[in-house]
């Protein structure tokens, strides 16, 4: 069972930058039969609601994405209670309209990966909160892929 003040519904995977949206921070460790998660995971409040957050590569970024431990960072969001999971990411775009700090909502899948299912209910929400992000986007398309895959010219252009 899980204690109440280490519990939340939403969990969020991302960067650093994301610790300035908590209130109330309590930062727990967790272990799993995976290993240890990534770092401490920061549970706070947003809005009145209970957040999980944990730094995929580490608070002080040290964890390649290769070496991410993914296995035990869902778990320990499990053990937290978590119900949804966000991952938010940066990332480029081939698109002149979206610049550096955009927000997309991405509503579109090409999966080139290994087909993971995104919740449309998900998306419904972000589009229902009424975000005010600079540069918010109201849908894109997105193609994940495994590594590297583009020549780094193209990437520049």
């Amino acid at each position: 069972m899980t204690n109440k003040s280490r519990s939340a519904a939403v969990g969020v995977f991302g960067g650093s930058g994301f610790y300035k949206l908590l209130d109330d921070v309590e930062l727990v460790e967790v272990s799993t039969p995976y290993g240890e998660p990534s770092d401490r995971i920061a549970i706070g409040t947003v809005a009145g609601r209970r957040v999980a957050f944990l730094p995929r590569h580490g608070s002080k970024h040290t964890i390649p994405p290769a070496a991410i431990n993914y296995r035990a960072n869902l778990w320990a969001f499990k053990e937290l209670g978590v119900e949804r999971v966000i991952g938010p990411n940066a990332a480029g775009s081939l698109q002149t309209k979206v610049k550096p700090g955009d927000f997309v909502v991405c509503d579109q899948f090409v999966d080139a990966v290994c087909g993971p299912e995104y919740h449309r209910q998900l998306l419904q929400l972000v589009h229902r909160s009424g975000c005010r992000a600079r540069g918010r986007h109201p849908g894109g398309p997105a193609c994940p892929r495994r590594g590297a895959r583009h020549a780094p010219r193209l990437g520049q252009q």
